[in-house]
């Protein structure tokens, strides 16, 4: 009894006990699993297929030359005027690049009483009102000669 005593004594004050000396040291590693697949005999199966790699080519529909657009705020940016519909084309990684598509014969200069504008290289969506008048009435004449040009005058 009072060995059991003891080892509850021993056990109670949390003694550190040393590592024997004749075990070799093993790093303790965290358990993973791979998920999404199985492997049999080292034959790995992944039920994933991989998509072969696109190359996609957008090509922007300008309607003016870079100018400098002055929004009512008083904020000034160079940037070209766009057509609402771009060009996408895809094709396989390592395809050729393809040839330029014919632009639109109609481009949308107004859609939903905002502008498109190429800034840098990336276009942005702009409300009209929110440009100056002469940028307003410079967008108008776009849209007016694209309207003439396709027979159906405003």
């Amino acid at each position: 009894m009072a060995s059991l005593g003891l080892v509850l004594a021993g056990i109670l004050t949390a003694q550190d006990i040393p590592p024997n000396p004749l075990l070799p040291k093993v790093p303790h590693r965290p358990i993973t699993r791979p998920t999404g697949g199985t492997s049999i005999g080292g034959v790995n199966i992944n039920p994933q297929t991989e998509k072969p790699a696109n190359n996609r080519y957008i090509t922007h529909v300008t309607l003016s030359e870079s100018r400098i657009w002055q929004s009512v705020e008083g904020k000034s940016l160079e940037g070209k005027l766009l057509a609402f519909e771009d060009q996408v084309i895809e094709v396989p990684a390592g395809s050729p690049m393809p040839a330029t598509p014919e632009p639109p014969k109609h481009p949308t200069v107004l859609k939903d009483g905002k502008v498109r504008l190429l800034i840098g290289k990336k276009p942005f969506e702009i409300p009209l009102s929110r440009l100056i008048k002469a940028d307003q009435e410079f967008i108008e004449q776009v849209r007016a000669g694209i309207a003439k040009k396709a027979g159906k005058l405003p």
